[in-house]
C-alpha cells in the first residue's frame, strides 16, 4: 500500500467540538476499519477513530482466542488508540506492522503490544504527544475556533480542557503499560526537533529497548517505502542522553501536572 502524500493534521472540528487528529497523510484507508480474523491472528486496516475501536474491542471479546494483531493504520483519534491499546496490553497481544503504524497507532497500540515485529517494507513512526504543547506549539485551527464560536462555546477553554483531558488519560496509560511515556515526545524536545528533517520519528532497536519496548524488524529499519518519500527519522540516542532527555521530561510531566492541576 503506497503513500502519496503527508499533510499535518493535528486537530478536527466535529460536531462542534475538538476531536483530536494524530492522523496523518492522505493514506488510502477506509474510514470504517477493515477488521478480518486469520486463524488466532485478527487483522486490523483502518484509522484509531472511537467508533473503530468500538468495534475492534467487540471483535476480540467474541473471539478471545485471538493472540496476534496484524495492523496497518495512519493513527486518528487518541482516545480511541488508547482503547485499542489497552485491549492489546491485557490481552498481551503480539503486533505484526505490515505496511505501517503511524501516530496514534505508534504512540499507544506498538507500545501496548507483548512484542512488536515490523516486517519488510513496514514503517512505524510517532509525531507527538498530549505534552507537544510543553515542547511545541499545537494550534488549533482557524475553522475549529470559528465552528465552536458560532456554537456559543469559548475555544480557547475548550481546547484547553481537551488537552487536560488528554494528558492525564495518556499518563495514565503509560503508567498502566509500563513504557516509557518519553518515547512519543523525543522529537519535539530541545537538541532533537530542530534535527528534525521528516515529519515522523523513531528510534534504533537498542534505544527502543532501552525507553521499554519490544520491537524488532524483520529486514533493516526503514525511513520510506521503497520508491516514495522519507516520512521518518530515525534517532540513535545513547544512555547517558536519554537520562539527561529523561529527567527533563521528568521536568515537563510536574510542570504539565501543575498546570492540569
Amino acid at each position: 500500500m503506497k503513500i502519496t502524500c503527508f499533510p499535518r493534521c493535528l486537530f478536527l472540528a466535529a460536531l462542534f467540538l475538538l476531536s483530536a487528529c494524530s492522523t496523518l497523510g492522505n493514506i488510502e484507508l477506509p474510514t470504517t476499519p477493515v477488521i478480518s480474523l486469520n486463524g488466532s491472528t485478527v487483522i486490523f486496516n483502518g484509522p484509531t477513530s472511537a467508533k473503530n475501536a468500538r468495534a475492534f474491542v467487540e471483535f476480540i471479546k467474541e473471539n478471545d482466542f485471538i493472540t496476534r494483531l496484524q495492523i496497518t493504520s495512519n493513527g486518528g483519534d487518541v482516545f480511541g488508540g488508547m482503547d485499542i491499546g489497552n485491549i492489546v496490553h491485557q490481552h498481551k497481544l503480539d503486533v505484526e506492522v505490515h505496511d505501517y503504524c503511524f501516530s496514534s497507532c505508534a504512540n499507544y497500540i506498538a507500545t501496548a503490544a507483548n512484542t512488536v515485529i515490523v516486517k519488510k517494507n513496514g514503517l512505524i513512526g510517532w509525531h507527538g504527544s498530549a505534552l507537544q504543547p510543553v515542547f511545541s506549539s499545537l494550534e488549533v485551527p482557524v475553522y475549529a475556533k470559528f465552528i465552536l464560536t458560532l456554537s456559543g462555546k469559548d475555544w480557547q477553554r475548550e481546547h484547553q480542557q481537551y488537552l487536560n483531558k488528554w494528558y492525564q488519560r495518556e499518563v495514565e496509560f503509560f503508567r498502566n503499560i509500563g513504557v516509557d511515556h518519553m518515547i512519543t515526545a523525543i522529537g519535539l524536545m530541545p537538541g532533537f526537533i530542530e534535527r528534525r528533517d521528516a515529519e515522523l520519528f523513531s528510534y534504533d532497536v537498542q534505544t527502543l529497548k532501552s525507553l521499554g519496548l519490544r520491537i524488532e524488524f524483520e529486514d533493516r529499519q526503514l525511513e520510506a517505502q521503497a520508491g516514495g518519500e522519507r516520512f521518518v527519522q530515525i534517532f540513535h540516542i545513547e544512555q547517558d542522553t536519554l537520562a539527561t532527555l529523561r529527567s527533563n521530561f521528568n521536568n515537563a510531566l510536574r510542570e504539565a501536572n501543575a498546570f492540569a492541576d
